[in-house]
């Protein structure tokens, strides 16, 4: 810190030259009368008193002023002690001043800049020479002016900001009045300015950097507002852009359009790679959606491997179908992820404003729901919102909410059809199939009602009380039949499934080598290694394991050498033109071939009638299911078909 006015320096014996001529004339006085008393003696004359009266006076002189000194020394060494504390003072308040985390600044009234610290001049980039000697605030505000400080518009504005710096604040501010405000400075550092006037029109400025903490502010805006993996926008910047979109829209007719897209495959690539391959994956898929979009439009993740684009300015509908084709296009390119090439697709659900909607929320589920038949349509597709799927959706909730009242109101039955052995006519299973009395729903099959239940998400729930039921029901049968339950692949995202099928068994004393689970080949096809480990513990356990309906697939001979099953079921589509269609012949024939060699049982499904009977014999196969042999049952009446044997022509 440095003060405009030095102190006056103190030199040695200065303080005491005032106190040089009364001396002198005193001890001039003195010899004079010690002189004319000595000469009056030497003269004989005989005046005693009056010597002794001057003398006396002359040591009462010499006493006053010897008081007069030491009072006078007194107040010299006072003085210079208290000179000394102030320039103690002094230098503790520079120290002081200069090592403030602030810049400090004060100008007097006469507008003489009296005091700024080192701080200050380092946060304005002030020159050195601002620190020491006398300077007018002025001459601080021409160096800011010529280097720039104010910006380019600086000189246009100059009186305007030349008057508001000087006062201090507004034209106007009462004296001790605190205004604060903030001053970016041209190198970008954030200044907060608090300054005062002084009550003689002077000033007291102090100036603290504040850059880093507007940076973290910044920071927390953006995370609030970005998601942190891939720096898209988030889901509430997503519905903010909606909001603005459907108020122009409302204001000046524009239109616009919001996409759902879900990619496809990218969990069985998260679960194989790892899920930093996976967060690799999704900055990857952020930086393709970013190239195909414009700048106007809205990037959002809004999910796990969720996305959402909020298409601006769209003109025509044919924009739309532009986008999601170059969107399916830029996402199912390979992508290199850890020297590795993945390949993933998506699907995309689409809804156009205003004719899907002019609300957000609205706008939003109607593209979800395009999105859901993008996806039952195959995937790596888009589908643009059409009124039915509205109804559709309806239809599933009410299917929902019935089912859930069903369940727990215990109105739902199993039914069990017999699988016989070919080669006895002996029933050695009964496969369980759901039944539902219900107006709307008994007409529905047991695999319609299966995939309903998966379709709402509510597979998990009905698998177990199914599992369930069908342990309790085959407790009471017969020791030698087995009870075959179908686990659908929904099952599988279960991590509790072994514990479930484990707690079946238990809890209604059924051993495990009665009971029979049945997948399908999509089992494999989704989630491959984790639902590939859950078959090994499910078998395990000790239960039988079935592939079901094999044929239909595209890898049912890698599944076949990927797990050990026990039995093969063979597609009811094959059997049904058996006799119709060599080629279905050959490949029931070729299934019984294969299941023979690997010591596998084949069950034909869709056993109906003598002829596909004999045919079936005839190609090799072990086992049959169909009404031939006897169509679902209630529980109570399998016990009497599971005690004799069952001859194929007696059947139903």
């Amino acid at each position: 810190m440095h003060q405009q006015a030095a102190a006056t320096p103190d030199v040695p014996g200065q303080r005491l030259r005032p106190l040089r001529r009364p001396v002198v004339l005193l001890g001039a006085a003195t010899v004079a009368l010690v002189w004319a008393g000595a000469a009056l003696l030497l003269d004989g004359a005989s005046r005693p008193p009056v010597f002794a009266v001057a003398t006396l006076a002359t040591l009462l002189i010499l006493g006053g002023v010897a008081l007069a000194l030491r009072h006078r020394l007194r107040l010299e060494r006072a003085h210079a002690a208290s000179e000394a504390h102030a320039r103690e003072a002094a230098r503790d308040l520079e120290v002081t001043l200069d090592n403030m985390s602030q810049g400090i600044m004060m100008v007097d009234g006469a507008r003489n800049l009296s005091v700024i610290n080192r701080k200050a001049a380092q946060l304005l980039d002030l020159p050195e020479h601002f620190l020491v000697g006398r300077w007018r605030f002025d001459d601080l505000l021409a160096h800011q002016w010529a280097a720039g400080e104010f910006g380019p518009d600086g000189a246009a504005l100059e009186p305007q900001l030349r008057d508001f710096i000087v006062a201090g604040g507004m034209p106007g501010d009462a004296p001790g009045r605190v205004n604060v405000y903030e001053r970016t400075r041209p190198n970008g550092t954030v200044l907060e300015v608090r300054s005062v006037v002084l009550a003689d029109g002077g000033m007291v400025r102090t100036f603290t950097d504040i850059t880093e903490r507007r940076r973290n502010e910044q920071r927390l805006v953006h995370l609030a507002r970005r998601d942190t993996l891939t720096d898209l926008a988030n889901r509430a910047v997503l519905r903010e852009d909606l909001g603005k979109a459907a108020a122009r829209l409302r204001r000046h007719g524009e239109r616009f359009a919001v996409f759902c897209l879900d990619l496809d495959k990218f969990k069985p690539v998260n679960d194989t790679l790892g899920h930093a391959a996976g967060d690799l994956l999704l900055q990857a898929v952020a930086r393709r959606l970013g190239e195909v979009t414009r700048e106007t439009d809205t990037v959002a993740r809004v999910g796990g491997d969720e996305f959402a684009i909020l298409q601006s300015v769209v003109a025509r509908q044919e924009d739309v179908a532009s986008l999601a084709t170059r969107l399916l296009d830029a996402l199912k390119a390979p992508y290199e992820i850890d020297g590795k090439s993945v390949t993933i697709g998506t699907s995309i659900g689409i809804a156009l404003a205003p004719n899907d909607g002019t609300e957000p929320d609205e706008l939003m589920r109607n593209a979800d729901l395009a999105l859901y038949r993008a996806k039952a349509a195959g995937r790596n597709c888009f589908r643009l919102f059409e009124p039915a799927m509205d109804a559709e959706v309806r239809a599933r909730r009410t299917l929902e909410y019935d089912l859930q009242r069903a369940i727990e109101r215990d109105e739902l039955q199993l039914a069990y059809q017999p699988i016989v052995s070919l080669a006895t006519r002996e029933i050695f299973a009964v496969e369980a199939l759901l039944r539902w009395s219900h107006p709307k729903y008994a007409h529905m099959s047991a695999a319609e009602l299966m995939r309903a239940a998966e379709g709402i998400r509510m597979m998990v729930r009905l698998g177990e009380w199914l599992l369930n039921k069908a342990c309790r029901d085959a407790a009471a049968w017969p020791g030698h039949a087995k009870v075959a339950v179908n686990l659908a692949p929904a099952q599988f995202k279960d991590r509790n499934l072994v514990d479930l099928v484990t707690e079946a068994l238990a809890e209604s004393g059924l051993p495990p080598q009665r009971l029979e689970i049945e997948v399908t080949e999509t089992v494999l096809l989704e989630e491959h290694l984790h639902n590939l480990a859950m078959l090994h513990q499910l078998r395990n356990l000790g239960v039988t394991m079935t592939l079901d309906d094999f044929g239909t697939g595209y890898g049912s001979l890698s599944y076949l050498r990927t797990f050990p099953f026990d039995r093969i079921k063979i597609d009811g589509a094959f059997v049904s033109e058996l006799l119709l269609r060599p080629d279905c012949a050959a490949i029931v024939g070729a299934v019984s071939d294969l299941g023979q060699r690997l010591g596998t049982s084949t069950v034909a499904q869709g056993v109906d009638n003598p002829r596909q009977l004999e045919a079936l014999c005839a190609l090799g196969c072990t086992d049959g299911q169909g009404r031939l042999f006897g169509a679902p049952q209630p529980a109570h009446e399998i016990a009497r078909l599971l005690t004799p044997p069952l001859a194929a022509t007696s059947a139903a």
